[in-house]
């Protein structure tokens, strides 16, 4: 989709919102074998069921356990393009997510001091980006214009997807 005017909010399909948790669990374990082709850790589930019912999820896990990929398996789980807002905890681990998602042909960007300015602003409300990556110190704190950035972006993101890594 080619990005442009307001996006409406998007919602998973009935038919996944309708499941008890235990179809639900299964449901996303199947749909992840079936896309990454092995089988996801039980906390993955887990957190994507919780994100899948609409509720606030924060994992805390080390280096290396796969909490990239419950955005992913997130995303994969809407039938229309979805907008998701990853927390990282490094500049950088944004970066490399940004670099794995053109790869695959979506689009991402990682927000940080260089990047974020009115023009990026604008691209992110007409929905260009697929998945916007965000740490705790990446926008401009001092200066007024980063303040309006910071305003509109907060904006801009309130029907975003949130997940924190």
């Amino acid at each position: 989709m080619a990005c442009g005017g307001r996006l409406p909010a998007i919602a998973l399909p009935a038919n996944v919102l309708e499941m008890d948790n235990e179809r639900l669990n299964q449901h996303i374990t199947d749909s992840s074998v079936a896309f990454y082709h092995d089988q996801p850790k039980d906390l993955q589930v887990e957190a994507v069921s919780v994100l899948a019912r609409g509720q606030n999820c924060f994992v805390r896990a080390g280096t290396g356990y796969g909490k990239t990929r419950i955005s992913k398996m997130f995303f994969n789980m809407f039938h229309r393009k979805a907008v998701v807002l990853v927390l990282n905890p490094l500049d950088s681990l944004g970066d490399d997510q940004v670099r794995e998602k053109a790869l695959v042909n979506i689009t991402a960007i990682n927000l940080n001091k260089m990047t974020l300015n009115f023009e990026t602003v604008q691209k992110i409300k007409k929905g260009c980006y697929s998945f916007i990556y965000l740490t705790a110190n990446s926008t401009p704190k001092s200066s007024t214009k980063g303040g309006i950035e910071r305003a509109v972006l907060q904006k801009s993101c309130q029907k975003a997807l949130w997940v924190e890594l």
